[in-house]
């Protein structure tokens, strides 16, 4: 800026004294050194042009500097894709540790899930909403709500066992990972329906069986077809009893087709 403050100034006098030169009011001497110091002047505002450009090519030399310091760091510093708690640490300060090692455990209290595990026989009716009645270990006598909200697409082959995960609304705030719940989840519901205890089945395939009968005061057996199980290990009668048949719900030893039998019981 002072430069150029210079030559501006510099110009204006030798304007000045080039008109006063052609006038003969000055000399030619006085003529030509005003124009060598406009010359002076303007060789000095290019020397602070070219000092700017240096020191603006500096400043974005050490930019490009500061913002590889500043990527190199960001490769060296740890962090979480989302707000969490740190369960687990597997390295120590100083430790060594290759590219994919893990470092530390991560959760998200936010989405904390709860894993069921469910008989193949009695996971046919799973789907997905599907209300559930959650009980921890430590509050037995809590009862949580949740939902169904994943079944496993691949079930357990030794345990024969399909997966499920739930979510749950009213959940305590603090839980503990690995904690044992007891999960009853609703499948359906039935209006009416003659239930039958699955410990009086005979022959039981999860669909098909066999169960005494009293019919016209006399023991016999009869091939149901079975539906629905509820939680207190009873099943639906779906078809295949005969008219006026009373299923005996308890297991009869020396029970033969014949026997003289007595209904005590209402039979439902």
């Amino acid at each position: 800026v002072r430069a150029g403050a210079i030559l501006a100034q510099r110009e204006a006098t030798n304007r000045r004294r080039q008109e006063l030169s052609r006038s003969n009011v000055v000399s030619a001497e006085a003529a030509e050194e005003a124009q060598r110091d406009v010359d002076v002047a303007a060789a000095d505002l290019r020397v602070v042009e070219a000092d700017v450009a240096v020191v603006r090519a500096q400043v974005a030399d050490a930019a490009a500097a500061l913002q590889l310091e500043i990527t190199l760091l960001a490769s060296h510093t740890l962090l979480a894709p989302y707000d969490g708690i740190v369960v687990a640490r597997q390295a120590e300060a100083g430790t060594v540790v290759r590219a994919g090692d893990p470092i530390f455990t991560l959760i998200d209290p936010a989405s904390i899930w709860i894993l069921a595990y469910v008989d193949e026989e009695r996971a046919g009716g799973l789907a997905l909403g599907q209300s559930a009645e959650i009980r921890l270990r430590s509050l037995p006598h809590q009862v949580y709500s949740g939902t169904l909200a994943r079944i496993g697409i691949e079930s357990d082959r030794v345990n024969e066992e399909r997966r499920v995960w739930l979510t749950c609304a009213d959940c305590p705030a603090q839980m503990y990972l690995g904690e044992q719940a007891e999960v009853r989840i609703v499948t359906g519901t039935l209006d009416r329906a003659l239930m039958v205890p699955e410990i009086a089945i005979r022959g039981f395939d999860g669909h098909q069986g066999r169960v005494w009968t009293v019919q016209d005061g006399r023991l016999a057996e009869a091939s149901l077809t079975f539906g629905s199980r509820d939680e207190r290990g009873r099943v639906e009668v779906a078809s295949g009893l005969p008219e006026g048949a009373a299923i005996v719900a308890a297991p009869v030893n020396g029970a033969r087709e014949g026997r003289l039998a007595r209904i005590t019981g209402s039979g439902q």
